[in-house]
């Protein structure tokens, strides 16, 4: 969701898709939030296929993460108060596509879930960041940050020292979700760990909230010292299959037969999507794509721009589908069946949607010049 992207006539259109993978990921895993996956025990074929769909859409986050970095890490800005202006400029898109789309979730809260709201809510809302809109408050740190955070990486002018950037803060926020994540009190935890959902730390987890910095370093490394487009992507592919089935199988042994175990291992800042986003991230990148006509190089740029807007507001179709689902199938195993059309429309509404505020957003700034 960088709010600075390439020029549309020279974009990489594996970033684009990375963008729009990365956003597709996010109604898909709000699925199993809002479809009651966690309210009910890990038993049986259809929750072990749940299981392993979401160790795949979880990597949403990392993957805009790693992306920010791989995009803006280059920047050069300097601690000016011009420089620093100048490049907060580019918060504008961002606060305004937020704002407005504030606008549009309290409209659909007032007319269609038929709220008693007052125009304050509307504030309260957007300040509190509520719905999706978390992302929006962590996005906006790390893009204030970004500045530093330049400053660091290119001081490190050596691979040696880029590459221990990368390691002291995978060791501050990745590490902990190897080692915190056993119980070595309770008898027979460790081979039937479903007994409990307490674990005992063994290195200090404090910072683990620093992740997004750690994905940003991630890109940033893979943009300076990676030729992506050399990579086997065959290779690739298969590699990144594997590691996703063993953090879905991982996951499923983990919470079988209780209600799934969101532990640390398997949220952003875990291991699995630290190792699953890379390499989700390469491949896609590795791909070696044909030049595609203006027309879809068009259409893959916007939706790629529709992405950050149509995050934010998934959270209205998300109200009224699956009410809808729980109403017309009680059993949530049974609920995977309607992944593809409840997902699916949540993605359209909202790409619909956000298209409605990118072009606000457009015209707002064109009436600024």
């Amino acid at each position: 969701m960088e709010s600075i992207t390439p020029k549309r006539s020279n974009r990489d259109i594996g970033l684009d898709l990375t963008r729009i993978v990365a956003f597709l990921f996010v109604p898909s895993a709000h699925f199993f939030l809002n479809a009651g996956f966690y309210t009910v025990p890990v038993i049986g074929l259809r929750m072990a296929c749940m299981v392993m769909l979401r160790a795949v859409f979880l990597n949403t986050v990392p993957l805009f993460m790693l992306l920010t970095g791989y995009l803006l890490s280059v920047k050069t800005i300097p601690l000016q108060w011009k420089a620093l202006k100048a490049f907060y400029a580019g918060l504008f898109k961002v606060i305004a596509t937020y704002l407005l789309c504030c606008v549009i979730i309290f409209l659909f809260r007032v007319f269609w879930l038929k709220e008693d709201l007052m125009f304050r809510d509307i504030l309260l809302f957007g300040l509190s960041y509520g719905g999706y809109s978390w992302y929006v408050n962590m996005y906006i740190g790390l893009y204030l940050m970004i500045p530093l955070l330049n400053h660091i990486w290119h001081s490190a002018e050596t691979k040696e020292s880029q590459i221990i950037i990368v390691v002291i803060f995978m060791v501050l926020t990745v590490v902990p979700t190897v080692f915190n994540i056993w119980n070595w009190h309770v008898d027979g935890a460790i081979l039937h760990p479903w007994v409990t959902d307490t674990f005992d730390g063994l290195v200090p987890d404090w910072w683990t909230d620093l992740h997004p910095i750690t994905y940003y370093f991630i890109g940033a490394y893979i943009r300076r010292n990676v030729k992506v487009k050399e990579l086997p992507s065959g290779k690739l592919f298969l590699l990144m299959t594997a590691s996703l089935l063993l953090a879905g199988l991982f996951n499923y042994w983990r919470s079988y037969s209780v209600c799934f175990i969101w532990g640390s291992w398997c949220a952003r800042w875990g291991f699995q999507n630290a190792i699953n986003a890379t390499l989700i991230f390469l491949f896609i990148n590795s791909i070696r794509y044909k030049p595609a006509p203006e027309w879809l190089r068009k259409t893959i740029a916007l939706i790629s721009d529709l992405t950050f807007g149509a995050y934010i507001l998934s959270w209205i179709p998300d109200q009224v589908t699956y009410p809808q689902l729980a109403a017309a199938v009680p059993e949530v195993p049974s609920r995977i069946f309607y992944f593809v059309p409840y997902a699916g429309k949540t993605i359209l509404i909202s790409l619909l949607l956000s298209l409605v505020v990118y072009l606000l957003v457009l015209c707002g700034r064109k009436l600024r010049r």
